[in-house]
């Protein structure tokens, strides 16, 4: 959505990122609603898309607002899409790692979004490590209306978490 707070922190991420690692952000608002109709072959080419970029991936970060304190609807579909395997091909999520970060207005910082991810990717067999995550609250007041994360103290937080996953990749 425009002015997300969360697409601020995938788009800070790519530029703190350890120039190791390259981060691609993945539009999943184009994501259609998981119906087993779509599967075989009428599956859907934004999800073969999908499948395959996290397959090739290393691991995924996951940026995650919070709705009624909960995961939002948009990113568990694609949990489900990620989740399916079909013939030979296993799901692409499976001993994937995670990392996840997450910014809210409010003083939890998506925590309990951040919980229920970490309980997803362990029922989906990613490699979940519960240090491989940034709650990041009050974000009102640490991202402009640019969106510009203008925080020195969360950019730093948000750097040493990439730093950590990387190092948990290789």
């Amino acid at each position: 959505r425009s002015k997300s707070y969360n697409t601020v922190l995938l788009k800070e991420a790519k530029l703190l990122a350890p120039k190791e690692m390259v981060l691609e952000i993945f539009d999943i608002n184009r994501i259609p609603m998981f119906n087993q109709d779509l599967e075989g072959d009428n599956l859907p080419d934004v999800i073969k898309k999908l499948r395959t970029k996290v397959s090739d991936s290393s691991g995924m970060l996951v940026a995650t607002p919070e709705y009624g304190n909960m995961v939002p609807g948009v990113l568990k579909n694609m949990f489900e899409w990620l989740s399916r395997n079909y013939d030979n091909d296993l799901s692409p999520v499976i001993n994937k790692p995670l990392a996840i970060i997450g910014a809210s207005d409010g003083g939890f910082g998506t925590v309990r979004a951040q919980n229920q991810l970490l309980l997803m990717g362990a029922i989906l067999r990613m490699r979940v490590d519960a240090t491989l995550r940034l709650p990041i609250s009050k974000a009102d007041t640490l991202i402009n209306d640019e969106g510009v994360l203008q925080d020195k103290d969360t950019e730093q937080k948000l750097r040493k978490l990439l730093d950590d996953f990387y190092m948990s990749l290789i």
